[in-house]
């Protein structure tokens, strides 16, 4: 009824520095199927997430977005315990907040598309009473951000990786 919960609040919510109304409203959706032909495993992946938060600080910036990830991952063996995996990704992030009719030509919207590629070759080997897993691998990373009335501003990154993890059996 909008009626305060207490008789007095000599603060008031600017005192307390806190929003009136504050929330938080999250949805995932997410697909996943794995398909074995031969020797090798396939898996086509979506994934769906839409966020809308207004927290209850005032300086804290409201949010909200909605985020799809379409991937593909495939995995063969190629020796006895040794195998190679691909994988591609395709993201569509969008911030449904900001209007770009507010905004000036050439400002960032915050939206974007990505494109990962990686691949990976995983050695597991027992040693000494240890479970060795060996991975190397790259991957690159391409990203094209949205601006207002021009052209995607493109960034791309790549990554070479050696990584060994030792556990007990």
């Amino acid at each position: 009824d909008d009626e305060p919960v207490v008789v007095s609040d000599p603060l008031g919510p600017e005192g307390r520095n806190g929003r009136r109304v504050s929330g938080f409203v999250g949805f995932i959706d997410k697909a996943e199927y794995r398909h074995l032909w031969r020797n090798l495993t396939i898996s086509p992946k979506v994934k769906s997430e839409f966020l809308s938060q207004t927290p209850f600080a005032l300086e804290a910036r409201k949010q909200r977005s909605w985020d799809a990830v379409f991937s593909l991952q495939v995995r063969f063996p190629v020796l006895r315990t040794t195998r190679i995996e691909a994988g591609w990704e395709q993201r569509y992030f969008y911030d449904v907040l900001n209007s770009e009719s507010a905004m000036d030509p050439g400002q960032r919207t915050g939206d974007f598309r990505g494109t990962v590629l990686a691949l990976q070759l995983t050695n597991p080997t027992d040693y000494l009473g240890y479970r060795l897993i060996t991975q190397i691998g790259m991957l690159y990373d391409r990203r094209t951000l949205e601006r207002v009335g021009a052209r995607g501003e493109k960034a791309a990154s790549g990554l070479f990786y050696v990584s060994t993890l030792a556990g007990l059996e």
